[in-house]
């Protein structure tokens, strides 16, 4: 059985909403993670989807990334690579970046970015 991706996106979840009770982490930690999390829980689960439903081959690098926005958008699923880009590009920053403004307020935008792709992929919960 393949690994659920919403799975990181219910991490980030529960990073943006225990941010300031985890003693371990400070918040801008727990803020940066649910970034990435929220970003990689949308592009594996995207991937995988354009794999299954389109016969998207992925090469296992980085160039994955833009083939996975460039499927999307020739499948007239124009509306995911918008949403793909602003998650990647608040996963760098907060990967990549010292100081990242509206930190605060990026967690909540790319948790709802990811639900989007969920929801506009129709993603069902699996049955155990």
């Amino acid at each position: 059985m393949s690994f659920n991706w919403h799975e990181c996106l219910d991490i980030a979840i529960f990073l943006r909403d225990n941010a300031d009770e985890i003693d371990q982490i400070t918040q801008e930690s727990a803020y940066r993670s649910a970034v990435n999390r929220a970003y990689f829980a949308s592009f594996c689960y995207a991937r995988n989807f354009a794999e299954d439903k389109f016969g998207f081959t992925p090469k296992g690098n980085a160039g994955d990334h833009g083939a996975v926005k460039n499927e999307f958008k020739r499948r007239a699923f124009g509306d995911i690579p918008p949403i793909l880009d602003a998650l990647r590009q608040w996963r760098n920053k907060c990967d990549y970046q010292d100081t990242v403004d509206n930190i605060s307020k990026i967690p909540q935008d790319a948790i709802d970015g990811a639900k989007k792709i969920f929801n506009r992929l129709n993603y069902t919960q699996p049955k155990n």
